[in-house]
């Protein structure tokens, strides 16, 4: 047990760096990206330029790690950019430049979450380890990261998030060094992949699913801090709910394997997909920096047990030689095309009314995914057993 326990150090690690880095930079940007001086709508454009260059390569990235058995150099490879990206980024001083900064870190960060959630998935098969309690080491990086930004960009220029960002890249690179990647031979061809999976009604529906529901939660990640300073709050504020509402994540996390064996993958998805539309429509009548600080728990509620029950259903419902594939595509459709067509909307009703407004547009996203989770669910059957899935 001591030995199972210190060789899972690594995953912990892993996933705690990667979302460190995420959470010291991607809830800040929209705040580093006014100080700059930057419109609304050009701050719309540049959220959604990461999401469509995910939509585009994530699921080539997943498709050369498939054929050739390349995730964990690919991996590397990703990692070392994005290092190097973080460093070059705060001199890009032209609206293009930045641009060209954001098309560059979105394109080395596609694969980092997938390849990650692959190797650890591929480790615990077969044994009694539950994902969530791997994944919620993300979370616990996330929220440590989003307050400690926060608190220095009180003292400090919003360039520090990119400092932070680089750390805990190289860190994550180190970590990945003793985890082991299997490989096995697979003869794929490198582009047939998605169209098998699409032809899938199961998959597709799901796919339809993580765009309207995975969208709006990405998206508040970049759109909640300008909401918070709308109501009244400060950039302190902002880490300080980020802190509690992505330290609320481990809990449901951990508790995911329990709620997952005992009513299914499918219906633990509609419960994370109902609570974040429940979420939502609260922030539409607390408009209070205090009120809104104690629904922190809603976000672990409901991302909590989406990331616990999501990467589980689409590798247990894809093929078996396409399932770095299907993460990735998983993850496009999701952190890509979803948050792409979100932020692009949300920027566009930034300029036009209020940071209000675009929480309404994310109650009607969430709303549809909710019913393209009951499609997937009504495919799948109503007499399907639920089991354990670790």
């Amino acid at each position: 047990m001591n030995n199972t326990s210190s060789f899972l150090l690594p995953f912990r690690a892993m996933y705690f760096f990667t979302f460190f880095a995420f959470g010291a930079f991607m809830p800040l940007l929209t705040v580093y990206l006014q100080w700059r001086g930057l419109s609304g709508a050009e701050i719309g454009i540049l959220t959604a330029l990461g999401p469509v260059v995910i939509l585009l390569l994530q699921p080539v990235w997943g498709m050369l790690a498939d054929r050739y058995q390349i995730q964990k150099p690919l991996l590397y490879l990703a990692v070392g950019m994005e290092i190097l990206v973080a460093f070059l980024f705060p001199q890009a001083q032209s609206f293009l430049l930045i641009t060209m900064m954001m098309f560059f870190l979105n394109l080395f960060q596609a694969p980092i979450v997938p390849f990650t959630d692959s190797l650890t998935l591929q480790y615990i098969e077969g044994k009694k380890i539950a994902y969530g309690n791997l994944r919620l080491w993300g979370s616990i990086g996330f929220a440590v990261a989003v307050y400690l930004s926060g608190r220095m960009m009180e003292y400090t220029p919003p360039v520090v998030i990119f400092y932070l960002f680089a750390a805990s890249m190289a860190a994550l690179w180190f970590t990945l060094l003793p985890i082991p990647a299997k490989k096995e031979n697979r003869q794929i061809r490198l582009f047939s992949g998605i169209g098998q999976l699409l032809r899938m009604p199961h998959f597709l529906l799901f796919l339809l699913s993580a765009f309207f529901v995975f969208g709006p939660m990405n998206a508040n990640n970049f759109y909640f801090g300008l909401y918070y300073l709308d109501i009244g709050g400060t950039v302190a504020g902002i880490g300080l709910v980020f802190l509690l509402s992505a330290g609320s994540e481990v809990p449901f996390l951990r508790m995911g394997g329990w709620l997952i064996a005992r009513f299914g993958l499918e219906n633990t998805l509609l419960l994370a997909s109902l609570i974040s539309l429940l979420r939502w429509v609260l922030f539409l009548f607390l408009r209070d920096p205090t009120a809104i600080l104690f629904l922190f728990f809603l976000q672990g509620f409901s991302i909590g047990l989406y990331l616990a029950a999501a990467p589980q259903y689409v590798r247990r419902n894809s093929l078996a030689n396409l399932q770095v594939t299907a993460l990735t595509l998983y993850a496009a459709f999701g952190n890509g095309l979803g948050t792409m067509a979100t932020n692009l909307v949300s920027g566009w009703i930034l300029d036009r009314f209020s940071p209000l407004h675009i929480y309404i547009f994310f109650i009607g996203m969430t709303l549809l995914g909710f019913l393209s989770l009951i499609a997937v669910k009504g495919l799948s059957g109503t007499t399907k057993t639920a089991k354990s899935y670790h």
